[in-house]
Formats: structure tokens, C-alpha cells, sequence
């Protein structure tokens, strides 16, 4: 009788066991799934920071050209309806060289595309840095008006600019543009504005 007692306590212990190693399991792999999440957060958070300093970035480039922003009576409007889906034309390197308001702004939507080529994920010609400008108006629909204007003609109207950045977090192939995203075809995005 004793020897069935001692071999009954033997396997209740190998039962108690291998319940403790069940509950470890169980807890190393809810343990691993947050060490998942956390890394896919952490990728996550660093897209969307480098999303942020590009929009940055590129608020500064405008600023630096107010003279594309706002041309001459007759000249044309720099920094509206960009797009990643055309690439920039080569320029002149306006690091090296003077250059016009529209040469400056050749220059810098090309440093901005290939920056945004490099650290926004996503398939070319979808990520990547939309611009859109359009005039400023008062609660009545009245333009605002950067100066009133001289002799009759008025002062060119103030100009915003949505600046928005897309790129795939999720690494899918997304290529959908609702902003914010709708589903998982939906590339993330970041929307800036600009008012110059």
C-alpha cells in the first residue's frame, strides 16, 4: 500500500508539472506577441515621424521661395497640384548656382521626391508627398487678400497649402488615397497645412 501511494504522489507531481509549464507557455507567447506589437508600433511611429519632417521640410522650401509663392502680376504659381505620380524633371542644382523662383522650386520638389523615395515605404507613384494650394477666403467667401493692392488692382490673394504624405505602414502593396485611411487598402497619411 505504501509503494501505490508513493507512485499516485509521483505522478500527481509530473501532472503539477507540466500544468506550471502549460501556464509558462502560455505566458512567453503573450509575452512574445507583445514584443510583436510593440516593434510593429515602434516602425509605425518612426514612419510617421519621418512623414512629419518631410511635410516640414518641405513648408520650410516654400517659405524660402515666397517669390514662386506669390509671382509677379502675369507669373505663374509654384508649389500647387504636386504630385508622387510624375517625378520632377532634373534642374539646375540651386546649391551651386543663383536661381529664378521656378528653378528653386524645380530643385526642391526633386530633393523632396527622392527624400520621400527613401524613407516613406509604399509603391512609387502612390507614397509620397501630395501638395495642393488654394486661395485663402473670410467666413463671407471674400478672398483674403496678402495687401490690399495699388491702382484698382488688387493685391494677389493669401495662399494655403494642404501638404499630405502618404506611405504603406502596413507594407502591403496599398495604394488607395482616402485620407484617413477607409481599410486596409488605404495608404497611411499625414496632412499638413500651410498658410503663406
Amino acid at each position: 500500500m505504501h509503494t501505490t501511494l508513493t507512485n499516485s504522489q509521483r505522478g500527481f507531481t509530473l501532472l503539477e508539472n507540466m500544468v506550471a509549464l502549460l501556464i509558462l507557455s502560455i505566458g512567453l507567447l503573450g509575452i512574445a506577441g507583445l514584443q510583436a506589437f510593440t516593434l510593429k508600433s515602434g516602425a509605425s511611429s518612426a514612419m510617421r515621424l519621418s512623414a512629419i519632417q518631410q511635410a516640414n521640410e518641405m513648408a520650410d522650401r516654400m517659405r524660402a521661395n515666397i517669390g514662386g509663392i506669390y509671382p509677379p502680376p502675369g507669373g505663374a504659381t509654384l508649389y500647387s497640384d504636386v504630385t508622387p505620380m510624375t517625378p520632377p524633371a532634373a534642374g539646375v542644382n540651386c546649391l551651386s548656382a543663383m536661381c529664378t523662383p521656378g528653378q528653386l522650386e524645380a530643385y526642391d520638389l526633386l530633393q523632396w521626391y527622392t527624400d520621400n523615395l527613401v524613407v516613406l515605404p509604399g509603391p512609387t507613384g502612390y507614397a509620397g508627398g501630395y501638395i495642393t494650394r488654394t486661395d485663402m477666403v473670410d467666413n463671407g467667401g471674400n478672398t483674403i487678400r496678402l495687401y490690399p493692392g495699388t491702382l484698382g488692382t488688387p493685391g494677389p490673394a493669401r495662399a494655403r497649402f494642404t501638404i499630405t504624405m502618404r506611405w504603406d505602414g502596413e507594407r502591403t502593396g496599398a495604394t488607395g488615397l482616402n485620407c484617413p485611411p477607409q481599410s486596409n487598402t488605404d495608404l497611411n497619411c499625414y496632412i499638413m497645412e500651410v498658410d503663406l
